[in-house]
């Protein structure tokens, strides 16, 4: 076998998180020795972050569990003894039977960490199992986040940071959303913010930490925990009485918005000005205003929203 045979380079996406960026997977005699970041994956361009470049040591490393072991002795002792796949289901499988046949099936309660390429597979062996009780990160994080979009814009949305046509937005809001040293979130990658900010974006942080996000922004409003809500009622307040809403954007692609403007300029009750919001969110009025003021001067600008925990600070 020559050395061009030994070896290659296989085209992949990454699955350190659920970013699916894409990776050069290099092998030499059937043996990943390094993935390195695809240069003509569009959402990545190359980049990898350090949990892709992880990859080989996750995949050798000596303490990976390969096979099924079962706790000897006491609880604690971590005293295990190598069984067989077959009799790992077995046992398994009785202990599932036995809580069923005891207690019934809805005592049982499923749950799972991220990765959705095997979710169906997790919710369909609890639905054979007979329990209605699943529970995962969609429940706290991937469906709320979908169902508030489809209420909203129609559509899980994916910032337009990409500079396709050679256009990069001016003004980028992180609300949130600490994606630059998680690497990635639902197909848009962290490099990219990165990227943008490097072509000269301004940058606008909503966030209780000071991430490096926070650290490097034009303006940082440290919001406090779950009064969002408030922080945006306000901002609409100052877009609507300043005119510098869309008029365009909001005649052409929205519904209901005339009742949600009667309830921010407080038509039927108070206004939820910028001096309301700061009482409840903590932030400075003259900041929301600022902050207000530099996202509608922006053309194009992009909002990047993360899973802050929404409510109306009016009833706190």
């Amino acid at each position: 076998m020559t050395d061009r045979e030994a070896e290659r380079v296989v085209r992949s996406t990454c699955r350190g998180c659920h970013g699916v960026c894409g990776v050069l997977v290099h092998l030499e005699d059937g043996r990943v020795t390094k993935v390195t970041g695809d240069p003509n994956c569009p959402t990545s361009n190359g980049y990898i972050c350090a949990k892709g470049r992880a990859a080989v040591e996750l995949l050798y490393h000596p303490d990976r569990l390969r096979f099924p072991l079962k706790r000897v002795g006491a609880r604690g002792e971590n005293r295990w003894q190598r069984i067989s796949w077959d009799a790992a289901l077995d046992t398994v499988a009785d202990r599932f039977l036995k809580v069923k046949e005891e207690f019934g099936p809805v005592s049982i309660v499923g749950t799972q960490g991220t990765g959705r390429p095997y979710i169906v597979f997790y919710q369909r062996f609890l639905n054979a199992l007979g329990t209605p009780n699943p529970f995962n990160h969609t429940h706290v994080c991937y469906f709320p986040r979908i169902w508030a979009s489809d209420m909203t814009c129609g559509t899980l949305p994916v910032c337009d940071y990409f500079g396709f046509g050679g256009v990069y937005p001016k003004c980028v809001v992180n609300w949130g959303c600490n994606i630059t040293e998680t690497g990635a979130a639902d197909g848009m990658c962290g490099y990219q913010e990165t990227r943008t900010l490097n072509n000269g974006a301004k940058l606008i942080v909503i966030d209780p930490r000071c991430t490096w996000e926070a650290s490097r922004a034009a303006l940082w409003l440290q919001i406090r925990p779950g009064t969002d809500a408030a922080l945006v009622l306000a901002v609409l307040y100052v877009l609507l009485t300043e005119d510098l809403a869309d008029q365009d954007s909001i005649q052409s692609y929205s519904a209901g918005f005339n009742q949600l403007e009667d309830y921010v300029l407080g038509v039927n009750g108070g206004a939820r000005s910028p001096q309301w919001a700061e009482s409840i969110c903590g932030v400075p009025a003259e900041e929301i205003i600022r902050f207000a003021r530099a996202y509608a001067a922006a053309k194009p600008a992009m909002l990047f929203p993360g899973y802050s925990r929404f409510q109306d600070g009016h009833n706190q």
